[in-house]
């Protein structure tokens, strides 16, 4: 029993004594750091960069890797000697312990990111190249193509950096020189690296566009040029030989057509528009059963396309089967109103009908005008020279019908006063009344002239700008005295009449676009909705950024902005009414520059709930968006605070790869012309009317038009952040 005390004792101070070693061993080692950091550091003010590196990483090989002196030290050694992609790996998983840390570590990664550019050599270009694998591939190629366009390797990126650019542009729509550039460009890789399908591919995904638009715009010559310059390399592209039919096709050369349709039958059955047209080719050459035989083959492929039933209705009318042809043309009359139904009806004969669907389509569709005035099946319509002239024509009509009736009314009723108040013998009654029918008479062509330009507003465009039915209607408007272009409301629009000019909204009200100098007041509508993000570090502002207010309630605000302003998890938010208040972060997206910050209400003062206000959401605006709407972004400056700018839309796309490393994926996007400064990256896109249509998230240096994540992307994240709907 009295052993036991001393045992304890002797554990005891056996313990001791073993801690007291491991103390001094770990003392010893963080003394021998410290000793090694300093010899290192002044071996660095020496620029005695090499043996510095040496102590230094002496220093993380002895069981100290997470020393950050050393680390730091390392990076700078290792800048000194131009190695930036190993400095660039150095910092990569560092951090720092505490903000000091964290300041100096961020900064010295920019400084060696900035240095990267100035000082090409193979590591720069491996740091790239890697991103290029990566979904950074946007903002590396950039640096790539504009630091080292001498490097062997640049060409081949380049051409996956277009392919990345415009795979997902619609390529029918895009600028014609753009699309000639960049199929030359691939003309020349092709002939550098002939094995790489990826780039045979793109390019003629290039050509078709170019295609297309030529066939759009009537450019058939042009068309036909591409086309032998794809056939010359994809002698047996199936896409192409049918192009190189449709051509043919409209030239008339109907057997030489047939030829290179049936070609790109055999190497591919599944183009619908090889049957189309090589259905028209036989049925010119009078080869009836060959007409059946091909719209049949269609039919299996498309049980309801109407070109079928109308070559079948037109051929079977030639074989003589009567009733199986009015079954055909029954189909074509009763089949769904488009396009095609219009080229249908033209072929069967009905082109009163042809002219009058597409005269109700072009509302809603105004393209189709478009394509009408190209089109080979549709020239026999003579519907003038531009269908819009139509249009302006019959409000002309409407307007001289409804006067000419106006002006027999009233020189009945003068005729009628003259009778009743016995003034006929008057000459100068009379004198009076045969002046005032002549002025009257004489101000009917300036109607008519006022209602051809009402239907021929910019009639340069090649957008349709709409009528309604009757003069009932044109006069039924609250405000008829401006011109299109200027704000009215109007009394007329129901469900059935939709007005389109140029523009317009859809739905209940009329509406068409404001006047660039109307945008100021919008721009104070949306003021109130729009914040300055801040993020803080070391209580300063250490990064900034701008939102805009997606909904609040009595227990919180949401705002929502640009992940990429989030340079802390301290967040604040001022007002516009220069208020602030602390802001937590809700989420951010995974995909997309986006992100939703919380306010709690009780942190706000009284006075800013009062005045603040929500952004207005309209999706149905929104979808009716296109090239050169009048828009208005808006953010707070960093060395200026609030600031509304004035643009229009330059471009809509359906996504990009964007800049790393505020982005991941594809994203979609639209383009404005709205200048763009430090600050209001996450400020609001609104449309003339002050309907938010999506975030500023980037600028395209180059010529200066900034990226707007759109609104229907922008809603998607806000849902799958905060669980609820973007209203």
């Amino acid at each position: 029993m009295n052993q036991r005390p001393e045992r304890f004792a002797v554990v005891v101070l056996c313990t001791a004594a073993l801690f007291f070693a491991a103390s001094s061993d770990v003392y010893a080692a963080a003394n021998d750091s410290r000793k090694l950091n300093k010899e290192a550091n002044a071996l660095f003010l020496e620029e005695n960069y090499t043996e510095a590196l040496t102590a230094y990483e002496k220093v993380l090989s002895e069981e100290d890797t997470d020393n950050f002196q050393a680390k730091y030290g390392k990076a700078l050694c290792l800048v000194k000697m131009e190695h930036y992609y190993q400095a660039l790996e150095t910092l990569q998983d560092t951090d720092g312990e505490n903000e000091e840390e964290m300041i100096r570590i961020s900064d010295a990664k920019r400084q060696i990111r900035n240095a990267l550019l100035l000082h090409p050599n193979e590591d720069v270009v491996s740091y790239y190249r890697n991103r290029m694998m990566s979904a950074s591939s946007f903002a590396a190629m950039r640096i790539l193509l504009s630091a080292y366009p001498d490097y062997p390797e640049t060409e081949y990126y380049r051409a996956f950096f277009y392919m990345d650019v415009f795979t997902f542009d619609t390529l029918s729509q895009m600028d014609g020189e753009v699309l000639e550039e960049i199929s030359r460009y691939f003309e020349t890789i092709l002939e550098m690296y002939p094995w790489q399908e990826e780039f045979r591919s793109f390019y003629e995904s290039i050509m078709a566009g170019q295609i297309d638009r030529c066939f759009v715009n009537g450019e058939m010559e042009t068309a036909e040029y591409v086309t032998d310059q794809v056939l010359k390399g994809s002698p047996d592209s199936a896409k192409f030989l049918a192009c190189k039919g449709e051509v043919l096709n409209w030239r008339g050369e109907y057997e030489e057509a047939e030829e290179y349709l049936r070609q790109a039958a055999g190497r591919d059955r599944t183009l619908k528009s090889v049957y189309e047209n090589l259905m028209k080719s036989c049925y010119y050459q009078k080869k009836y059963t060959d007409t059946i035989e091909t719209a049949d083959l269609l039919l299996e492929m498309d049980e309801k396309n109407v070109y079928a039933y109308a070559y079948l209705g037109l051929s079977y009318k030639k074989t003589g089967e009567k009733e199986l042809s009015d079954q055909y043309i029954q189909k074509v009359r009763d089949a769904v109103p488009d396009y095609n139904k219009i080229c249908a009806l033209t072929l069967i004969g009905c082109k009163n009908a042809a002219v009058q669907l597409l005269s109700e389509l072009s509302v809603e569709y105004p393209e189709y005008l478009s394509y009408a005035r190209f089109d080979h099946d549709l020239k026999s319509l003579h519907f003038k020279t531009d269908f819009r002239i139509l249009v302006g024509e019959n409000y002309a009509e409407e307007f001289s019908d409804l006067y000419t009736a106006v002006l027999a009314i009233g020189g009945l009723m003068l005729y009628f006063l003259m009778m009743c108040f016995e003034i006929r013998r008057n000459r100068k009654a009379k004198l009076m009344v045969l002046l005032l029918l002549v002025a009257a008479s004489a101000s009917l062509q300036p109607v008519e002239a006022y209602a051809r330009d009402f239907g021929l507003h910019q009639a340069e465009s090649e957008e349709i700008y709409g009528a309604n039915d009757t003069a009932d209607e044109i006069f039924g408007m609250q405000d008829i005295s401006g011109r299109l272009g200027f704000r009215y409301e109007s009394e007329i629009c129901r469900d059935e009449v939709e007005w389109f000019a140029g523009k317009i909204r859809l739905g209940q009200r009329t509406v068409l676009p404001l006047d660039i100098q109307d945008t100021e007041d919008a721009g104070d509508l949306v003021k109130a909705a729009t914040v300055n993000v801040q993020a803080i570090l070391a209580g300063s502002i250490y990064g900034q950024g701008s939102g805009v207010i997606a909904s609040y309630s009595d227990e919180e605000i949401i705002v929502i902005g640009c992940r990429h302003t989030a340079y802390t998890d301290r967040m604040r938010v001022r007002f516009s009414d220069e208020t602030y208040a602390p802001a937590e972060i809700v989420g951010k997206s995974e995909d997309y520059d986006f992100m939703a910050l919380k306010v709690r209400t009780e942190d706000v003062p009284e006075k800013t709930l009062s005045y603040i206000k929500k952004i207005n959401v309209d999706y149905e605006a929104a979808r009716q968006l296109s090239a050169s709407d009048p828009v208005l972004s808006n953010g707070y400056i960093t060395t200026r605070g609030y600031m509304c700018f004035e643009g229009e839309i330059t471009n809509l796309r359906k996504s990009f790869s964007n800049f790393e490393p505020y982005y991941t994926n594809h994203v979609g996007y639209l383009l404005t012309d709205t200048k763009a400064a430090a600050g209001t990256s996450g400020g609001g896109t609104f449309d003339g009317y002050g309907n938010f249509i999506g975030l500023q998230a980037g600028i395209v240096v180059a010529t200066g038009e900034r990226y707007v994540v759109p609104l229907d992307i922008v809603a998607k994240e806000y849902f799958m952040i905060t669980g609820e709907m973007l209203q």
